[in-house]
């Protein structure tokens, strides 16, 4: 087969050496585990991503969609001798006549959704960071600001035109094939690539559009006080409120010792008092109050285009996540400590603890999708961080990492480690990213082994088994 010939106009085949190929396949940073690719190629259009595959298949190589080129997980670095389909090109956004759904492709970014969305009156649940891809997110559940109004991203799903294994192309919704979309809604990256999606959207108004907040410095002796109030104001938080800590050394403060870094934030134009004035009495070290329209709200917390987190080539890092569903101060106590023990080339490690609120994740019935954890709408992620030459860091990165990670489990309310898919390191056990009830293992593995055999789809996380790749290894190419 040669696949220059099948593949549309707006396609391109990207050699190793290439501008094209190093767009396509370098990791956002350096030190995640990194697939290798032979050659990637560049889709314009689904049937490209069909071809691709099906060279692929006869190649007797394995493949893997890229997007954001981001995820923590090692699984990823199984990757050998592969064909990265690298989607940007599949970026479109179509708003329906009746202005309630889009349809998406499968390569689009959070920024990019959110600003077409915003610019015609619309919002939708996004992710948290701007560079990231969305369909990767929204696959493993896909939480962001707006989850407690509209529910997970994946919940806002109504169809979606995947790829599978084989090359066949399917569209999948509550009436065409409802067990794939099952699967696909908490578990979707073990199944097939997104190539386009339907997506529900929602007016925004001069009472939802602007976003109030506060952003709060305490030294780390406030750690419980802090997150007691949190708790309190958390099991009766309306759904316009959420919290957002981060325990981080602050160069601007104090380098030497880490700061949680705290914010309350509130969708409206004015954040009511009664949410900041129990933090304003425990003396922060600074206070920040302003309001800011959704599109900027992800610059408020760092997340943007322009912070670090979105460059390229940054320090490594590795992350150890937890979910809970509720704060237990003792527990964060001890993890805090830990992190804090680091020795001086992890000191920049960090703590992300998202609290938003989740209303409608919980009013979705949890047999509903894949996706487990409804309950715990709690997300920590233990970001170990080091220099990104300093290799030879990256196992006693781990073994900070988990241990802060089982100080959070031992204060859990099960005692067991349950971690969103999209942030997992690639050490947790199944059971922990994809839940405990034994159905839901069972129907996920039932699902792999009818839609996708031969594990194409086992680079993030799968649910069973190793990946599989028939033919001749290093069988000849013709490009």
């Amino acid at each position: 087969m040669k696949l220059a010939s099948l593949l549309s106009v707006g396609a391109q085949i990207c050699r190793p050496g290439s501008d094209c190929f190093s767009n396509a396949t370098s990791r956002f940073v350096a030190g995640w585990a990194a697939p290798k690719f032979d050659m990637a190629v560049e889709v314009a259009t689904q049937e490209d991503v069909q071809n691709t595959i099906r060279y692929a298949n006869e190649q007797g190589k394995p493949f893997l969609a890229v997007s954001g080129r981001h995820g923590f997980t090692k699984s990823l670095g199984e990757m050998k001798n592969g064909v990265g389909i690298y989607m940007r090109q599949m970026n479109d956004v179509t708003i329906s006549e009746d202005g309630k759904s889009a349809t998406v492709g499968g390569g689009i970014t959070s920024k990019e959704l959110i600003d077409h969305l915003w610019a015609r009156g619309k919002q939708s649940t996004t992710g948290a960071c701007e560079c990231t891809g969305i369909v990767s997110p929204m696959l493993g559940g896909g939480h962001g600001f707006l989850k407690g109004r509209y529910g997970l991203m994946t919940d806002n799903l109504i169809s979606t035109d995947v790829v599978l294994a084989d090359g066949s192309a399917v569209t999948v919704s509550e009436s065409q094939h409802p067990d794939l979309f099952w699967a696909m809604r908490g578990a979707g990256q073990n199944f097939g690539i997104v190539t386009s999606f339907e997506y529900r959207i929602h007016d925004r108004t001069p009472k939802n559009e602007l976003w109030s907040y506060d952003v709060m410095a305490f030294s780390t002796d406030k750690l419980e006080a802090v997150y007691e109030e949190a708790e309190r104001q958390r099991q009766k938080a309306p759904v316009e409120l959420g919290h957002w800590g981060f325990i981080i050394p602050v160069p601007e403060i104090d380098p030497s010792v880490h700061t949680l870094l705290f914010t309350v934030f509130y969708q409206g134009s004015k954040l009511p008092s009664k949410y900041t004035d129990p933090f304003h009495a425990l003396g922060p070290i600074m206070s920040t109050p302003n309001v800011t329209e959704f599109p900027g709200f992800s610059k408020v917390l760092g997340m943007d285009l322009s912070s670090p987190v979105c460059q390229p080539g940054g320090p490594s890092y590795a992350d150890y996540p937890v979910n809970l569903s509720s704060y237990n101060t003792t527990a964060l106590r001890e993890a805090v400590d830990i992190l804090q023990s680091t020795p001086p080339d992890l000191h920049f490690s960090s703590m992300l603890i998202e609290g938003y609120s989740g209303a409608a994740v919980r009013a979705v019935p949890e047999a509903s999708t894949a996706y487990p954890d409804r309950k715990r709408g709690i997300l920590i992620g233990n970001l170990m961080n080091w220099p990104r030459a300093r290799t030879d860091l990256a196992e006693e990165a781990r073994r900070y990492g988990m241990r802060i990670q089982e100080a959070l489990v031992r204060g859990s309310e099960d005692g067991k480690l349950h971690s969103y898919v999209n942030y997992a390191a690639g050490n947790e056990a199944r059971e922990a990213l994809y839940g405990y009830e034994p159905w839901r293992l069972e129907k996920l593995r039932g699902l792999k082994r009818r839609y996708d055999p031969y594990g194409r789809f086992n680079f993030y996380l799968p649910v069973e088994g190793e990946v599989m790749v028939e033919g001749v290894d290093g069988g000849k190419s013709e490009l």
